[in-house]
Protein backbone atom coordinates (compact mmCIF):
# COMPACT_ATOMS: atom_id res chain seq x y z
CA UNK A 1 0.00 0.00 0.00
CA UNK A 2 1.15 3.32 -0.91
CA UNK A 3 0.54 6.60 0.56
CA UNK A 4 -1.24 7.72 -2.28
CA UNK A 5 -3.22 4.87 -2.84
CA UNK A 6 -5.30 5.24 0.84
CA UNK A 7 -5.67 9.25 0.14
CA UNK A 8 -7.02 9.27 -2.95
CA UNK A 9 -10.74 8.94 -1.74
CA UNK A 10 -13.33 6.92 -0.58
CA UNK A 11 -14.85 3.55 -1.79
CA UNK A 12 -17.88 3.87 -3.42
CA UNK A 13 -20.76 2.96 -1.34
CA UNK A 14 -19.11 2.30 1.86
CA UNK A 15 -19.86 4.25 4.62
CA UNK A 16 -19.26 4.13 8.24
CA UNK A 17 -23.00 3.20 8.92
CA UNK A 18 -22.88 2.48 13.20
CA UNK A 19 -18.84 2.52 13.63
CA UNK A 20 -17.59 5.05 15.90
CA UNK A 21 -14.32 3.96 16.32
CA UNK A 22 -12.26 6.86 15.30
CA UNK A 23 -14.76 8.82 17.88
CA UNK A 24 -12.79 7.35 20.97
CA UNK A 25 -9.04 6.79 19.54
CA UNK A 26 -8.58 10.24 17.47
CA UNK A 27 -7.19 12.88 19.41
CA UNK A 28 -8.73 16.08 18.30
CA UNK A 29 -7.21 19.30 19.32
CA UNK A 30 -8.77 22.30 17.73
CA UNK A 31 -9.88 26.26 18.75
CA UNK A 32 -13.50 24.89 19.36
CA UNK A 33 -12.94 21.63 20.91
CA UNK A 34 -10.21 19.45 22.39
CA UNK A 35 -10.33 15.49 22.77
CA UNK A 36 -7.78 13.36 24.01
CA UNK A 37 -7.10 9.65 22.14
CA UNK A 38 -8.14 6.70 23.86
CA UNK A 39 -11.47 8.84 25.46
CA UNK A 40 -14.40 8.53 23.55
CA UNK A 41 -15.64 11.66 22.60
CA UNK A 42 -18.32 13.48 24.45
CA UNK A 43 -20.51 13.72 21.14
CA UNK A 44 -20.74 10.36 20.18
CA UNK A 45 -24.10 8.71 21.17
CA UNK A 46 -23.07 5.46 20.37
CA UNK A 47 -23.56 5.03 16.90
CA UNK A 48 -23.06 8.25 15.59
CA UNK A 49 -22.09 11.84 15.94
CA UNK A 50 -24.51 14.18 17.76
CA UNK A 51 -22.60 17.23 15.93
CA UNK A 52 -21.97 15.56 12.93
CA UNK A 53 -22.92 18.61 10.53
CA UNK A 54 -20.86 20.93 12.13
CA UNK A 55 -18.05 18.53 13.57
CA UNK A 56 -14.27 19.38 13.82
CA UNK A 57 -12.28 20.02 10.81
CA UNK A 58 -9.85 16.73 11.89
CA UNK A 59 -13.10 14.69 12.37
CA UNK A 60 -14.21 15.73 8.71
CA UNK A 61 -11.21 14.47 7.20
CA UNK A 62 -10.32 11.68 8.87
CA UNK A 63 -11.05 8.50 7.16
CA UNK A 64 -9.94 4.95 8.12
CA UNK A 65 -8.66 2.81 5.76
CA UNK A 66 -11.34 0.74 6.09
CA UNK A 67 -13.28 3.65 4.01
CA UNK A 68 -10.05 4.01 1.51
CA UNK A 69 -9.48 1.01 0.42
CA UNK A 70 -11.58 -1.23 -1.74
CA UNK A 71 -10.51 -4.48 -1.46
CA UNK A 72 -10.24 -4.52 2.25
CA UNK A 73 -13.27 -6.74 3.26
CA UNK A 74 -16.26 -5.65 5.38
CA UNK A 75 -15.42 -7.58 8.07
CA UNK A 76 -12.21 -5.38 8.51
CA UNK A 77 -14.76 -2.58 9.40
CA UNK A 78 -13.47 -1.37 12.77
CA UNK A 79 -16.33 -2.36 14.73
CA UNK A 80 -16.25 -5.62 13.34
CA UNK A 81 -13.16 -6.51 13.84
CA UNK A 82 -11.87 -4.54 17.10
CA UNK A 83 -9.09 -3.08 15.10
CA UNK A 84 -8.88 0.49 13.11
CA UNK A 85 -6.03 0.88 10.46
CA UNK A 86 -5.25 4.17 9.03
CA UNK A 87 -2.36 6.07 7.40
CA UNK A 88 -0.71 8.96 9.45
CA UNK A 89 1.55 11.91 8.48
CA UNK A 90 3.72 13.29 10.82
CA UNK A 91 5.75 16.81 10.44
CA UNK A 92 8.03 16.24 13.44
CA UNK A 93 9.33 12.84 13.21
CA UNK A 94 11.17 11.79 16.54
CA UNK A 95 12.48 8.56 13.52
CA UNK A 96 12.40 7.96 10.08
CA UNK A 97 9.36 5.27 10.55
CA UNK A 98 7.12 7.86 11.95
CA UNK A 99 6.88 10.28 8.19
CA UNK A 100 4.56 8.31 6.93
CA UNK A 101 2.99 5.55 7.68
CA UNK A 102 0.21 2.39 8.60
CA UNK A 103 -1.04 2.25 11.80
CA UNK A 104 -3.43 -0.46 13.58
CA UNK A 105 -5.06 0.25 16.86
CA UNK A 106 -6.75 -2.05 18.98
CA UNK A 107 -9.91 -0.05 19.63
CA UNK A 108 -11.16 -2.17 22.37
CA UNK A 109 -7.94 -5.07 23.68
CA UNK A 110 -4.82 -5.45 22.54
CA UNK A 111 -6.06 -9.44 21.99
CA UNK A 112 -7.64 -8.07 18.69
CA UNK A 113 -4.51 -8.21 17.28
CA UNK A 114 -4.18 -11.74 17.06
CA UNK A 115 -7.55 -12.37 15.35
CA UNK A 116 -6.90 -14.29 12.10
CA UNK A 117 -8.60 -11.25 9.94
CA UNK A 118 -5.99 -8.63 11.54
CA UNK A 119 -2.86 -10.77 11.03
CA UNK A 120 -3.80 -11.17 7.44
CA UNK A 121 -4.28 -7.43 7.06
CA UNK A 122 -1.28 -6.77 8.97
CA UNK A 123 0.58 -9.65 6.06
CA UNK A 124 -0.52 -7.55 3.49
CA UNK A 125 0.46 -4.13 4.93
CA UNK A 126 3.99 -5.61 5.13
CA UNK A 127 4.45 -7.72 2.25
CA UNK A 128 2.86 -5.41 -0.40
CA UNK A 129 3.51 -1.89 1.39
CA UNK A 130 5.97 0.88 1.38
CA UNK A 131 5.27 2.03 4.67
CA UNK A 132 6.29 1.15 8.11
CA UNK A 133 3.63 -0.35 10.24
CA UNK A 134 2.56 0.29 14.13
CA UNK A 135 0.57 -1.58 16.57
CA UNK A 136 -0.99 0.60 19.03
CA UNK A 137 -3.07 0.40 21.66
CA UNK A 138 -3.89 2.76 24.95
CA UNK A 139 -1.52 5.36 23.59
CA UNK A 140 1.80 2.55 23.75
CA UNK A 141 3.13 2.24 20.00
CA UNK A 142 5.16 -0.59 18.62
CA UNK A 143 7.01 -0.26 15.16
CA UNK A 144 6.07 -4.38 13.53
CA UNK A 145 7.32 -3.61 9.82
CA UNK A 146 10.26 -3.05 8.90
CA UNK A 147 11.67 -6.30 11.75
CA UNK A 148 14.08 -5.41 14.38
CA UNK A 149 17.31 -6.78 12.93
CA UNK A 150 16.48 -4.34 9.35
CA UNK A 151 15.06 -1.28 11.56
CA UNK A 152 18.99 -1.39 12.80
CA UNK A 153 20.21 -1.46 9.11
CA UNK A 154 18.36 1.31 8.22
CA UNK A 155 19.28 3.45 11.16
CA UNK A 156 22.76 2.55 10.97
CA UNK A 157 25.36 4.63 9.42
CA UNK A 158 27.53 1.51 8.64
CA UNK A 159 27.16 -0.86 6.28
CA UNK A 160 24.50 -3.12 7.09
CA UNK A 161 25.16 -7.27 6.46
CA UNK A 162 25.17 -8.23 2.97
CA UNK A 163 22.06 -9.83 3.07
CA UNK A 164 20.14 -6.86 4.91
CA UNK A 165 22.02 -4.63 2.17
CA UNK A 166 19.60 -4.29 -0.84
CA UNK A 167 16.65 -4.16 1.45
CA UNK A 168 18.19 -1.63 3.71
CA UNK A 169 19.25 0.77 1.15
CA UNK A 170 15.55 0.39 -0.42
CA UNK A 171 14.31 1.27 2.79
CA UNK A 172 16.64 4.41 3.13
CA UNK A 173 15.53 5.45 -0.06
CA UNK A 174 11.63 5.88 0.45
CA UNK A 175 12.47 7.03 4.38
CA UNK A 176 14.17 9.97 2.68
CA UNK A 177 17.05 8.80 4.23
CA UNK A 178 19.42 8.68 0.65
CA UNK A 179 19.14 10.59 -1.72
Amino acid sequence: MTTNEAQDGLVAGRTCGSCVACCGIMNVNTPGFRKEAGVMCSHCSGNSCTIHATRPEPCRTFFCLWRRVGNMPDELRPDRIGVMFSIEENAAPQNPFERAFVIARAVNSIADFDRPEVRAALNVFMERGDLPVWLSFNRERRLLHPRPELRDAILSSGVPAPHLQAEAVAWKRRLGLLA
